[in-house]
């Protein structure tokens, strides 16, 4: 039998217990189908050496979800803002953000620079995606 001190702890101890058991778990989604891979490359200028690595990708793959993969792979770190077609890549491996207002994060998908947001962007296996960073291309800034 326990001490009438020790019972107050162990009631607590109880409590605790049974409140963590009863907590609900939220499982990840199951991730979606590989179709084959795609090759990502980041071009960081004089700033760092460039990477570049093959990515797994799904039937609704977009640019960004393959910049993220390639973050969860443990291949770079990004910071971004906004999703889907306000998606943007502001920094990538440290390269980037604030610190740089004239120059940007823009990709080329295939060797032709993108005209839609990364986060609508979809790719195929087979595709290469370039991710460079300076100041934009003329083309943008028009």
């Amino acid at each position: 039998m326990s001490s009438p001190a020790l019972q107050p702890l162990i009631f607590v101890c109880v409590l605790v217990a049974s409140t963590l058991g009863c907590q609900r778990t939220e499982t990840a989604p199951l991730p979606k189908r590989q179709i084959g891979t795609v090759v990502l490359s980041v071009d960081f200028g004089s700033s760092a050496e460039s990477i570049r690595v093959q990515i797994p990708c799904s039937e609704d793959s977009t640019v960004l979800n393959i910049l993220q993969r390639a973050e969860l792979n443990g291949d770079l770190k990004i910071q971004t803002s906004g999703a889907g077609e306000t998606a943007f890549v502001q920094s990538i491996n440290g390269v980037g953000g604030a610190s740089t207002p004239d120059q940007y994060w823009t990709y080329l998908l295939n060797d032709e620079l993108a005209k839609t947001g990364s986060g609508v962007t979809e790719v195929d296996p087979g595709d290469e995606i370039q991710w460079r960073f300076g100041v934009p291309p003329e083309e943008l800034t028009e």
